[in-house]
């Protein structure tokens, strides 16, 4: 891909990612402030629990649908291309009811308790809407419509759940979090009817015509170590708030969020090309254009750099003043763990899409060997951290699994391909 394609798919896909992830913080302060910090880490508690609950409903699908719908699109298999993404809904469809299931059963025996098993029980309907979301949104990425794949999931949901948000203000001058929950089962069934519609109309035309080929045993096979890989890196984001909400204070969740929400604005530069690049590189690694890779892979990182690491500085030398001023002071506790956690990012970006090209090039398993290990470093740091410094141990901790993992992957990564995708 030429730096200019590259640079106009970036800034179509990171434009979205930015405005979506904007519209999130404006929902994530207002909630902050209405519901203040002891019930808004009550909601962030219950969201940790229902992205951990899509695990089995999404298992990995995700990853596999962007490599093999570029596979399947680029070698015209239109047969296999339609089987698949048919076989994918109904798989995070059948489990996502399963999961819900399981989660009754858990409200009803009373394993949590009452007051989080009540808001748990509403938000159960999130289950198989972000599951489907998340699957039609990875099927347009497959086919090279990286942009038109985040629209329904970053820029609808979350604005229409802000409009029904301010309506029920308007009304009601408050908002309870179970107000909060419903508006967002609302505008999730919104968006999934906007992104069915979209996928009907990117699917290639010869798809509709065609037989569905099913090879279930063969993508069951392939899905095995990017379901392990997802499982483990969802434990891995999501388990901070689950010790921080069993170990610390509700207030200590709701303080680690914020500071997660901020550093997580340093992720969309990354996180726009690892959805640009990632279906390029299966094609040119499967057409052996090795010297075509690399300069894509250098290209995209210094790109990730160049949109990253300035707004990073400022978040580390002006986290105070910017918290104070956009969710009050009430959650000035997380202008240091934002600092910690925007040095973890700034590594991030510098060692590139290492896990992306790992994936893409048919070398999921060193990646899941990775986030794994980073996984176990994480846990283990957590508890004492945890004890000792509440959100900002968590934040140390997040930050030192990330840095392993990052050194993990680029490692393996040069090993194996003898690629490099770290800054040069």
């Amino acid at each position: 891909m030429q730096t200019d394609k590259l640079l106009r798919f970036f800034w179509g896909t990171a434009g979205i990612q930015i405005a979506g992830r904007a519209l999130t913080i404006i929902f994530g302060i207002i909630v902050a402030k209405e519901l203040g910090p002891k019930n808004f880490g009550l909601y962030s508690f219950v969201m940790s629990i229902i992205a951990i609950a899509l695990i089995p409903a999404t298992a990995g699908l995700p990853k596999l649908l962007i490599r093999d719908v570029a596979s399947t699109q680029h070698n015209e298999q239109w047969g296999l291309l339609k089987g698949l993404i048919i076989w994918a809904n109904a798989y995070a469809i059948t489990i996502s009811f399963v999961v819900i299931a399981v989660l009754l059963v858990v409200i009803q025996q009373q394993w949590i308790d009452q007051t989080t098993g009540g808001i748990l029980f509403i938000a159960l309907a999130m289950v198989p809407l972000k599951a489907l979301l998340t699957i039609q949104s990875s099927t347009l990425s497959g086919l090279q419509y990286p942009s038109s794949a985040q629209i329904p999931l970053l820029i609808l949901f979350p604005l229409t759940t802000l409009a029904i948000l301010s309506i029920v203000l308007h009304l009601n001058e408050s908002i309870s979090l179970a107000n909060v929950m419903q508006t967002q089962i609302v505008a999730g069934v919104i968006a999934l009817s906007a992104s069915a519609g979209l996928q009907l109309k990117k699917i290639p035309p010869a798809v509709t015509n065609v037989k569905a080929i099913f090879t279930i045993g063969k993508w069951q096979k392939s899905l095995a170590p990017f379901s392990l890989l997802m499982i483990v890196s969802t434990i891995n984001t999501e388990m901070t708030s689950i010790f921080l909400g069993s170990l610390a204070s509700k207030e200590s969740v709701g303080h680690f969020r914020v500071a997660a929400q901020a550093a997580g604005l340093l992720a969309i530069g990354l996180q726009s090309i690892n959805l640009i690049i990632s279906p390029l590189i299966t094609q040119l690694f499967k057409d052996n254009k090795s010297v075509e890779l690399q300069k894509l892979i250098t290209n995209s990182v210094r790109l990730s750099c160049l949109v990253t690491i300035p707004p990073a500085l400022i978040f580390i030398i002006f986290g105070e003043n910017i918290i104070s001023i956009i969710f009050g002071v009430d959650y000035l506790p997380s202008a240091l763990p934002l600092s910690i956690l925007c040095l973890g990012q700034i590594v991030n970006v510098v060692s590139g899409s290492s896990g992306t090209i790992l994936n893409a090039t048919f070398n999921e398993k060193k990646s899941l060997i990775g986030v794994f290990s980073s996984m176990i470093i994480t846990a283990s740091l957590l508890p004492f951290l945890i004890e000792s410094h509440q959100e900002i141990g968590a934040a140390i901790a997040v930050s030192c699994g990330l840095i392993y993992l990052n050194a993990h992957l680029t490692l393996s990564l040069y090993l194996k391909t003898k690629l490099v995708s770290w800054i040069r």
